[in-house]
C-alpha cells in the first residue's frame, strides 16, 4: 500500500499531538511528585471537567462530573476529593468547583509556560499541515 497524502497528514497529526500530550504530561506528572500516573488519571480527568467551565458560578457533584466523562460515580467521588486535596478545587455545599487560587499562586510557573507553548507549537504545527480544513 502506497501512503497517500491523507495518510501522511494524519501520521503527522499522530506526531504532533503525542509530543504535545508528552509534554503536557509530564509537566503535570511534575507537580504531583511521588504519584504514579495510573493513580492520576480520573483526578485529572475530574479536573479538567470542574476546569472546563465556571464551575465556581454553577459547581457539580462527583455524579455530575462523572456523567461527563460516562464513568462510574464511586469512583469519580474519590478523584474529585483528590483534586480537592491536591488544591484544583473547592468543595462547597457537597459539590466541586475550580479553585482559582491554585493558577493565581501559579501564574509564573514553568510548567504553565511549558504546557501553553506545547499547545500553541501543536495548533501551529497542525495548521501548517491541514490548513483550514
Amino acid at each position: 500500500m502506497r501512503p497517500t497524502k491523507e495518510m501522511n497528514d494524519l501520521i503527522q497529526q499522530g506526531e504532533i499531538v503525542g509530543a504535545m500530550m508528552l509534554t503536557i504530561t509530564a509537566m503535570i506528572l511534575g507537580d504531583y511528585r511521588g504519584k504514579g500516573i495510573g493513580k492520576l488519571y480520573r483526578e485529572w480527568l475530574a479536573a479538567f471537567v470542574l476546569w472546563r467551565e465556571d464551575t465556581l458560578l454553577n459547581p457539580m457533584t462527583y455524579t455530575e462530573v462523572a456523567n461527563v466523562l460516562g464513568v462510574p460515580p464511586t469512583s469519580m467521588e474519590r478523584a474529585c476529593d483528590a483534586v480537592v486535596a491536591k488544591g484544583l478545587a473547592l468543595q462547597i455545599d457537597g459539590k466541586y468547583a475550580r479553585n482559582v487560587e491554585y493558577l493565581v499562586t501559579r501564574l509564573d510557573s514553568s510548567y504553565f509556560r511549558s504546557i501553553r507553548r506545547a499547545i500553541i507549537e501543536a495548533g501551529k504545527a497542525l495548521e501548517k499541515v491541514f490548513g483550514n480544513r
